[in-house]
């Protein structure tokens, strides 16, 4: 192999186009000596050593050319090659540095602070838990004095979406009655019943109560797990709280959630209801279906953590409260209107998914 260096590129000749061009030269070399030292009278010799010097006048001019063709394309494909380089340069350096202030201007051309960014790597991004199919629902299990009994239920699976083992934790709050002390009830206020994967007993939900510290404001209750990647486990939930015949409930998830749906049963007679979906796509409700004191929320989209929905009632003798706080004022207002005009008392609050 020999290469010729150019400028712009390097031109290799193998073995084979030296030969080519060795047998040319001898053949050129050969038809002139011949014809010098024979001095041909005869047509047949004449056109004999003609066609021998043709034949290697068209061999030598073959290599030359093949030589010259593949030094243009060469030098042509190595200066189109360094535009594209220089253009795709261009580019990458354009991306890096849109990324080096933000993947949120890159992707969508919008400037976030920072905080944000941190924020949603914080509570989405490095959430090792995904929640699905959650559902809570409550209901006024009895009355005394000024006191009622709520019974919560709580039903959802999580599952593990990161990519290794995780530690998960099965952790529940129930809040402790402010200021005077509450009636007996016919049940005890706590974590009743749990279901993490199986069914526990009794003894072992007052050991996760005794395995958490209280505070004076919650009763705790916790149970350890791991989980391997894409295991789920199935929750579920029976807690009865103590609360006031003027109260407030709020409930919030603690992990993303793919959906929610909620519900709130109580006497119709008795009580005022009233409900807020804590969630940016809350709109005004759409489809209201009125029949017996069962109020139903349901939303479709994704929620993230502490999103959810927010329920608050008073015995009829007394004033409804307003929500502290509110998201939207004017929904609250037209929800609170419509409740009093409502002759029955099941509300169903859809909250449709707007892209």
């Amino acid at each position: 192999m020999i290469t010729i260096h150019t400028n712009n590129a390097d031109i290799k000749i193998n073995k084979n186009q030296v030969f080519i061009f060795i047998i040319g030269f001898l053949l050129i070399f050969c038809a002139v000596v011949l014809a010098w030292l024979i001095k041909p009278d005869s047509i047949i010799l004449k056109i004999t050593l003609t066609a021998i010097g043709e034949a290697g006048f068209a061999l030598v001019i073959a290599i030359i050319l093949s030589l010259t063709v593949e030094r243009q394309f060469k030098e042509e494909f190595h200066k189109d090659t360094m535009e594209r380089q220089e253009t795709l340069l261009g580019e990458v350096k354009e991306r890096e540095e849109k990324l080096s202030k933000s993947i949120f201007d890159y992707l969508y051309s919008i400037r976030l602070d920072y905080g944000v960014f941190q924020s949603l790597e914080k509570y989405i991004f490095q959430q090792p838990f995904y929640r699905k199919n959650l559902q809570v629902d409550y209901r006024i299990e009895e009355t005394s004095g000024d006191w009622i009994l709520l019974e919560a239920l709580y039903s959802y699976t999580d599952e593990n979406i990161s990519n290794e083992g995780q530690d998960y934790k099965f952790s529940f709050k129930a809040e402790k009655p402010l200021g005077d002390p509450p009636v007996s009830f016919s049940r005890d206020v706590g974590l009743a019943e749990l279901y993490l994967g199986r069914q526990y007993s009794i003894e072992e939900i007052n050991k996760s109560d005794q395995d958490e510290d209280d505070s004076p404001e919650f009763t705790k209750y916790s149970v350890a797990l791991t989980l391997h990647p894409g295991e789920t486990v199935e929750v579920r939930a029976r807690v009865f709280l103590a609360k006031r015949k003027q109260d407030a409930e709020l409930y919030r998830t603690s992990r993303p959630s793919d959906r929610l749906r909620a519900s709130f049963t109580f006497d119709p007679e008795r009580f005022e209801l009233m409900v807020e979906p804590l969630h940016p796509s809350n709109p005004k409700p759409v489809d209201r279906v009125l029949t017996k004191g069962r109020v139903v929320v349901d939303i479709s989209e994704p929620l993230l953590p502490k999103q959810g929905v927010f329920f608050w009632w008073c015995d009829k003798r007394c004033t409804v409260p307003d929500p502290q706080p509110t998201a939207d004022p004017d929904a609250a207002s037209t929800a609170r209107s419509d409740a009093n005009r409502a002759s029955q008392a099941e509300e169903t609050l859809t909250i449709e998914n707007h892209s």
